[in-house]
């Protein structure tokens, strides 16, 4: 009969001995069988066999062990004492005097913000609080200004070409004339005045259903939009791009292109693409007027 769950050997049934009984040979040996199998199930002090499951210690202690030498040995107090307890110490003081960030606060927790950014070494961009035009790579774009019609006959900007850039685009969105019939003109500012004289220009214009004008002209103004007064006054109104490249050089003409959307009394919407100059002088071009 194996031990119960406490580990106390019973002896199996019907194998006890009477005194001036004869000893039958079957109650014999099954008790040496039986504890035979218990002898072998028991923890062997010469370590010639594993544990066939968890050896609970009730409470007591595993004494006089060595120290550990490989991964799975088990630790010693003094193992313990001497090895591990040094390096949480050292983590502790470490603990104390270093200041760790916060993933959730994104870098605000840091006492420098500039000095941080530099180093990262991610470069200039990375130490300024607010992007500065200077600090651009080459060729980005820049938004210098924007401007509402509000009701006007024309719209207007003398300040924003100046020797610090070399291309500007003029971007024109949903601008409705007050009436149909009128034409979207470009005049540049130069020598404190717009000029109103030597404008070339050519331009064609497809519609929607495919036709095309083409023409050239010159005259007070350069025509963005498609000449005839076919222009209706609704939304989207005129849409436009228009290009104009180094506008403050004193060495010739200045160059505008452009690419303009509208609607049409012929129905539909009309693309217009042209190129024109202003040949008035070599003067440098200090704004425009549409």
């Amino acid at each position: 009969m194996p031990r119960n769950a406490s580990g106390i050997y019973t002896q199996p049934s019907n194998t006890q001995a009477v005194q001036g009984n004869i000893i039958s040979p079957d109650a014999y040996n099954s008790l040496i069988t039986d504890i035979g199998t218990e002898l072998t199930n028991s923890l062997d002090r010469q370590g010639r066999s594993a544990m066939g499951a968890n050896l609970p210690m009730g409470g007591f202690k595993v004494v006089n062990a060595a120290e550990p030498t490989s991964a799975q040995d088990v630790a010693t107090k003094n193992y313990i004492d001497t090895t591990v307890a040094p390096i949480n110490a050292t983590i502790a003081g470490l603990q104390s005097t270093l200041v760790f960030l916060r993933p959730e606060n994104n870098l605000s927790d840091v006492s420098n913000v500039a000095t941080a950014r530099t180093n990262l070494g991610l470069g200039t961009m990375a130490t300024q609080n607010n992007v500065v035009a200077a600090n651009l790579p080459s060729g980005s774009t820049i938004l210098l200004n924007t401007f509402a019609a509000n009701n006007s006959a024309t719209v207007s900007d003398t300040t924003s070409f100046t020797a610090a850039y070399t291309d500007y685009e003029i971007v024109v969105s949903n601008l409705v004339p007050g009436t149909g019939g009128v034409d979207l003109g470009f005049q540049v500012h130069s020598g404190g005045s717009f000029a109103n004289t030597l404008y070339e220009y050519s331009q064609i214009a497809v519609s929607v259903v495919g036709s095309a004008v083409s023409g050239n002209a010159s005259g007070p103004n350069i025509s963005l939009s498609q000449p005839g007064g076919v222009t209706v006054s609704a939304l989207p109104g005129w849409n436009a791009r228009i290009h104009i490249t180094e506008p403050t050089q004193t060495f010739g003409p200045k160059v505008i292109s452009w690419e303009l959307t509208m609607p049409s009394t012929s129905g539909g919407m009309h693309t217009v693409r042209g190129g024109g100059w202003w040949y008035g002088g070599a003067g440098a071009v200090t704004g425009f007027q549409l």
